[in-house]
């Protein structure tokens, strides 16, 4: 089942007459950016073919395109630009690609160190057990001295 906040209705002629008009269609190779209202995240968002919600505009360009889209997936933008609906620029795909493909293009951010959420130990520790392992120490000494585990002293160790 189709949640009904991503089901986009068919659409007549004149839906995607109406839809293009706030679309500026460019070469085939050029995004084709929204005019048209913009959505809180910055992506465009259209009340389509009586739709009873906004829809996000990419996705109505995907699905007048033909791009097939399962129940989970979502639709990547290959250009990463938010308001772009040139469908040679989008791809159907799942959560999980689109987040390894933020990553990988440098959209999102992973925190490091004390910031990172997963933060087992402050900055001034990990140094600390770096300088102890650089002057010699044994990892139980290290383990001693700081209270950091010795599985961690490896990781910290080998970065």
């Amino acid at each position: 089942m189709v949640l009904e906040r991503y089901k986009i209705p068919e659409g007549s002629e004149e839906d995607h007459v109406a839809f293009f008009k706030l679309i500026d269609v460019q070469g085939p190779d050029d995004c084709w950016l929204w005019l048209g209202r913009k959505s809180q995240a910055g992506y465009g968002v259209y009340h389509y073919a009586g739709a009873r919600t906004q829809l996000l505009a990419h996705r109505i360009s995907a699905k007048i395109a033909g791009i097939e889209l399962t129940r989970k997936g979502v639709i990547m933008h290959l250009c990463n630009n938010k308001l772009c609906c040139n469908p040679s620029h989008l791809k159907a795909g799942n959560q999980s690609q689109n987040i390894k493909a933020a990553h990988r293009d440098g959209l999102v951010k992973m925190p490091k160190g004390e910031a990172s959420a997963s933060c087992l130990h402050k900055d001034s520790v990990v140094q600390e057990v770096r300088r102890l392992l650089a002057l010699g120490a044994t990892h139980k000494m290290v383990r001693s001295r700081t209270g950091v585990s010795l599985s961690h002293i490896s990781r910290i160790r080998n970065g």
